[in-house]
């Protein structure tokens, strides 16, 4: 049996692909809070879509930093890849780190936008920078 190759130009592909020949098979499942949702391959790819374009109307473009301070779950992947196909540069971390490491990686990695995982989050790491530094942040996404 011939096995049959997958050869793709880049990753963001993937799920454009998936939602045009599986666009009714579920392609995620998780709980938020008591309730449990269900994700299709084309709502997948409409989510990453429409993530897409809400960062570009904040002024996300080719090249832009963006430091992304949430922890893995659905809404990481769809950002991922609203951000891998917008060309940005991501830093990512998870909340299990400190404000102050948090505040170090976003001082050093030159991000331009900050999206966190939750209010408490945002007020720790504002606690850690200074008001120059926080005067760089183009936008905050909570």
């Amino acid at each position: 049996m011939k096995k049959k190759k997958y050869v793709f130009n880049n990753l963001c592909e993937i799920p454009r692909l998936n939602s045009e020949k599986y666009p009714d098979k579920i392609s995620h499942k998780f709980r938020k809070g008591k309730d449990k949702t269900i994700k299709t391959y084309k709502e997948y790819y409409r989510d990453i879509q429409v993530i897409s374009a809400g960062l570009t109307s904040f002024g996300v473009e080719s090249g832009s930093t963006i430091s992304l301070f949430c922890d893995n779950r659905y809404e990481w992947s769809v950002l991922d890849y609203a951000m891998q196909g917008l060309s940005v540069i991501s830093v990512p971390r998870g909340t299990d780190s400190s404000a102050f490491e948090l505040t170090f990686i976003y001082k050093h990695s030159d991000s331009n936008f900050l999206i966190v995982e939750n209010w408490n989050l945002l007020e720790k790491i504002l606690e850690h920078l200074d008001k120059d530094i926080y005067n760089t942040i183009e936008k905050i996404f909570i």
